[in-house]
């Protein structure tokens, strides 16, 4: 397998949700992994986002050293993690929420 960025990692998740889905519904703990696999995905891109905030903001704060005036940079890197952090109760909301939906049945 030859992996070029991030599409070996995308092969190797829609692999494993194909094999999830064809699964017999009566497989025991099926709900659970479908939701920790939505949930990892979800955990890590929001983790991606950070990460890129951060160097972004390292990025700024390195061009400030220098003496240069990175006033749009910065007002950049700022609209970016005010949206990140407005995203944050969404995603925490859908995230409880596909919890309970993927609870396992009773019956």
């Amino acid at each position: 397998m030859i992996a070029e960025g991030g599409y070996t990692t995308t092969v190797s998740l829609l692999a494993r949700m194909t094999l999830l889905d064809s699964a017999p519904a009566s497989f025991r703990g099926f709900r659970e992994v479908r939701f920790h696999l939505y949930a990892s995905e979800v955990l890590g891109r929001l983790a991606a986002h950070l990460m890129t905030l951060r160097s972004l903001s390292f990025s700024v704060s390195g061009m400030l050293q220098q003496g240069k005036l990175p006033n749009v940079e910065a007002a950049v890197v700022k609209d970016l993690g005010t949206n990140f952090s407005k995203q944050l109760p969404e995603v925490a909301r859908r995230l409880v929420q596909s919890e309970e939906i993927c609870e396992p049945d009773d019956t």
